[in-house]
């Protein structure tokens, strides 16, 4: 299967390419989301993309991205960590799915663990990945920058 992955040219929104890129963006289907995707980032030993669909949900996905795009349009981060207009530079975005545990006590006795997914959008020419993360559906989304 790897064999069949390989590097990608990606565009800007404003069609210029991006560069090189050392890890593959398969095309990933958002059905009814109003945002396009920046390409997602195929990291197959941690977080493969092809878990949207499987594991995470595509609604998910979309929800995130329009909280993350809102957080970066409206955080007032100085320069040069975030820019109000970072949202359109993306050069693409990693999206996992991992197992926390909250309460070792808690969880070992549910015998179960909790799920949290997280987007990092990486954008070219920042120290900082932005990221987003939701850990169930009735908590609120949580925003922050993280060093490469």
């Amino acid at each position: 299967m790897a064999a069949n992955r390989r590097l990608n040219f990606p565009t800007s929104p404003q069609g210029r390419a991006l560069g090189l890129l050392h890890y593959s963006t398969p095309p990933i289907a958002l059905p009814g989301c109003a945002i396009s995707p920046p390409p997602v980032q195929d990291d197959l030993a941690v977080c493969p993309a092809d878990e949207i669909g499987r594991s995470i949900k595509p609604s998910d996905v979309c929800l995130m991205l329009k909280a993350l795009k809102d957080w970066m349009s409206t955080t007032p981060l100085d320069a040069p960590v975030m820019q109000p207009h970072d949202w359109s530079r993306i050069r693409s975005i990693l999206v996992c799915r991992m197992a926390e545990a909250r309460d070792p006590i808690e969880d070992a006795k549910a015998g179960s663990l909790h799920w949290r997914v997280t987007i990092y959008a990486d954008v070219p020419e920042r120290p900082r990945l932005f990221w987003v993360d939701m850990r169930d559906e009735n908590e609120p989304f949580r925003f922050g920058a993280v060093h490469r």
